[in-house]
């Protein structure tokens, strides 16, 4: 009998793609918090937008039958990122946004 420990093998992509879904359900919930807070139908407009987009992707990661790269992971959390910076201020350009949502 062999004294060696099996350690489980380590999967970064499925890492990856846990670290983005908490991503999302974060920014999501934040999102969903700016859209009952907001009196301007446009921000309305930009953040149902936001959060739809949002939603398919989401959707797409647990639907995917292939893991994610760190290529991709990058680009999704910046998208994120960027979606929260957007959301949380007060005085964001809506331009910026409507391009975001657009052109991601």
């Amino acid at each position: 009998m062999s004294n060696t420990i099996k350690h489980p093998r380590f999967n970064s992509g499925l890492l990856l793609e846990e670290e983005l879904m908490k991503l999302l359900d974060l920014e999501l919930n934040i999102l969903n918090s700016r859209l009952i807070e907001s009196g301007s139908q446009i921000n309305q407009k930009n953040l149902h937008e936001a959060i739809k987009k949002l939603e398919n992707l989401r959707r797409m990661l647990l639907t995917s039958n292939s893991m994610i790269s760190f290529k991709e992971f990058q680009q999704y959390t910046n998208f994120i990122i960027e979606t929260i910076e957007l959301s949380l201020n007060y005085n964001y350009n809506e331009e910026n946004l409507h391009f975001l949502i657009h052109n991601s």
